[in-house]
């Protein structure tokens, strides 16, 4: 029903604006047509009105004046409308965040970067080194998937999960890439080939998904392949990050939208005090 009065209203507009250019109509007439949108929260509408302004009457200085001021009060209330629902959100997001965080540590690794990287509580505490996946979260919600390997040499480069007769395979991280970090230690090949989103083609989702069904992995190479079936553990852990990243992610872009509409309201109102 809304979407149909806003359209029948930008119909009027559109409607009104073509007769606008009549030598009856003035600027002063259009800007008193725009303030009255304005008035009534039809804001939208007010901005096509003053558009007009601009288009149709070059030379009308002081109504231009006026109705730059106008546009810039349409943008104070559009950004104070933005900041009341990006408050409203986190009110109810972050909590949520704060329950799902308890399953999660920061990593000591962060000192090291510009972000804060997180990692599951079950692939961290009594920890020891296998072949297996884990998982990690950044405080903008990407979401690694790094894939561990101890045995023969194998130089993998991607891995698939099978979970009956369907599967989901990553994309290859070259072995000369910086995320393919390989080494032997004591006649044992470690491998540890980190997966970006970009690399991982949704298999987390797909772990996630599945995470009650017994899962293969398949590490690939250009040469061989190893399988093994992901522990309960590890399943567990990338499903829970799967979801903590996304609520992290949202809260992440909700604060990001907040700051640069408070920004903007603080430039809209050094604007206004100079007019």
């Amino acid at each position: 029903m809304m979407k149909k009065f806003n359209f029948i209203l930008l119909i009027q507009v559109a409607l009104f604006l073509s007769c606008s250019h009549t030598p009856e109509r003035t600027a002063a007439d259009l800007y008193q047509t725009a303030q009255q949108y304005f008035e009534q929260n039809n804001l939208n509408a007010a901005k096509q009105v003053i558009d007009s302004i601009h288009t149709t009457f070059h030379n009308d200085v002081e109504v231009r004046k006026l109705a730059r001021e106008l546009m810039f009060k349409i943008q104070q209330k559009e950004e104070k409308r933005n900041v009341a629902y990006y408050d409203s959100m986190l009110l109810i997001k972050e909590p949520i965040l704060a329950e799902y965080s308890k399953q999660f540590i920061l990593s000591k690794d962060s000192e090291y970067f510009d972000y804060k990287l997180y990692t599951h509580r079950s692939q961290t505490i009594s920890y020891m080194p296998h072949t297996n996946i884990l998982c990690e979260v950044k405080d903008n919600g990407e979401l690694t998937l790094v894939s561990v390997f101890l045995g023969r040499k194998l130089d993998h480069t991607s891995f698939r999960i099978t979970a009956k007769d369907i599967f989901a395979e990553t994309f290859e991280v070259p072995l000369s890439s910086e995320y393919n970090y390989h080494f032997d230690d004591m006649g044992s090949r470690w491998e540890y080939v980190t997966f970006t989103p970009e690399y991982q083609n949704n298999v987390a989702g797909f772990i996630a998904q599945y995470a009650d069904q017994a899962l293969k992995v398949t590490l690939k190479s250009q040469e061989s392949s190893y399988n093994y079936f992901l522990e309960k553990r590890d399943k567990q852990a990338i499903k829970e990050a799967v979801d903590f990243s996304i609520l992290t992610k949202e809260v992440y872009i909700l604060k990001q939208n907040q700051k640069k509409s408070s920004e903007k309201l603080i430039w809209l109102s050094e604007k206004l005090n100079q007019q």
